[in-house]
């Protein structure tokens, strides 16, 4: 992620860079492509997994950490951390809510607004912004891969302006965005998402975020949860990057202790 903007290129942030190489698996299926009717079951599927995520999501609270970095120059290669920031995370009757707690280690008080950190629609709005019908999403074969040695199909996606969801500067204007989603392959829960919009203009506002997804324990199941976020902004030579961690997920009503466990294979 750091190195995106630098690189010039857009498709270089869609999955292939994300992806490992499965042909070296025994099984043969994952050397060669899904033929035209199989690539349309997988993405029903897939569609079918995204609609019922956030609906399926339990109350819970988990922990929240966002570290800002700067980058002055425009190459990615010069980062400099300018904050942490703390928050505990509320998700109750399927919205989400934050209360700030340290910044930069220190006990603080405020709204996270004006820290900086805010929501990504990471807890469901995101998959609705590709997934949604009126998103009108175009989708394509990508690849097979492995992710977090989960096997995964990986297609790419397009969403056209006229459809976005996602704005950029103070106009707020919305912008066209492509990137790619991972989904594994028995369940078809989507364990990775990367989005990636850019401004027009010879120097163009860009933004970009990742979105990992991994299995917490939350009373007696499990369920699928945002676990890291990568979000970059560039705007001129300012680039912007913002890595989130959640952790500590458990029901609203249990203890502190950290019940996150991936899901063993």
């Amino acid at each position: 992620m750091r190195r995106l903007w630098h690189r010039g290129a857009l498709l270089l942030f869609v999955a292939a860079a994300y992806a490992q190489n499965p042909s070296t698996a025994e099984d043969e299926r994952y050397k060669y492509p899904p033929n035209d009717a199989e690539q349309k079951q997988m993405l029903e599927q897939i569609k079918a997994s995204a609609a019922s995520y956030a609906r399926e999501l339990p109350d819970f609270v988990c922990s929240k950490v966002t570290r800002h970095s700067l980058d002055t120059t425009g190459t990615g290669r010069n980062w400099r951390q300018t904050d942490t920031i703390d928050e505990n995370l509320s998700f109750l009757g399927h919205k989400d809510s934050y209360q700030l707690v340290m910044v930069n280690g220190k006990k603080a008080t405020g709204s996270e607004h004006e820290t900086g950190a805010e929501s990504f629609g990471e807890f469901g709005d995101l998959l609705s912004w590709i997934f949604d019908p009126g998103a009108q999403a175009t989708f394509s074969w990508n690849t097979w891969g492995v992710l977090n040695n989960h096997r995964v199909a990986v297609f790419n996606y397009n969403v056209a302006q006229k459809q976005a969801r996602v704005a950029l500067g103070k106009s707020h204007t919305a912008l066209a965005y492509l990137g790619a989603v991972f989904a594994e392959v028995n369940t078809f829960k989507i364990l990775q998402v990367t989005m990636l919009a850019q401004g027009p203009g010879k120097t163009p506002e860009k933004i970009s975020r990742t979105v990992d997804f991994d299995f917490a324990q939350l009373g007696d199941k499990q369920f699928l949860v945002p676990l890291k976020m990568d979000l970059n902004h560039a705007e001129g030579k300012t680039l912007r990057w913002d890595e989130v961690e959640f952790k500590k997920f458990h029901k609203p009503d249990a203890g502190p202790a950290d019940l996150f466990e991936k899901r063993k294979q």
